[in-house]
């Protein structure tokens, strides 16, 4: 008898869905709509929580490739693992590029 892999299904959904969260929640202080204060924690929201999303996203990407491939070996349904492994690829990319783009914006100030 061999395991379900609906668990890293899973697992990449959730992992994919952070790694958008963490760039949704870093779009305020991009824009400038953060709330006059610490500078430094402006700097750190914008390149501490894209640079989470993008290992979160790495890891949706892992888990949903790793969950593809035993559903398949199992004959069940790879739906999670292919939704994780999509979330996961769209917030690595975003989330790196807006890693980058607050790294460098940063080293200009």
């Amino acid at each position: 008898m061999q395991k379900s892999s609906k668990g890293l299904g899973i697992g990449a959904l959730i992992t994919g869905l952070v790694s958008i969260v963490m760039l949704i929640v870093t779009l305020p202080a991009m824009c400038g709509s953060a709330k006059a204060g610490s500078v430094e924690g402006t700097v750190g929201t914008m390149i501490g929580l894209p640079a989470i999303g993008l290992v979160a996203g790495i890891l949706g990407i892992i888990l949903g490739a790793v969950g593809m491939k035993k559903a398949g070996l199992n004959g069940e349904s790879k739906g999670l693992a292919i939704t994780g492994m999509i979330l996961g690829i769209v917030g690595t990319v975003m989330c790196g590029i807006v890693t980058l783009c607050n790294i460098t914006a940063v080293a200009s100030i």
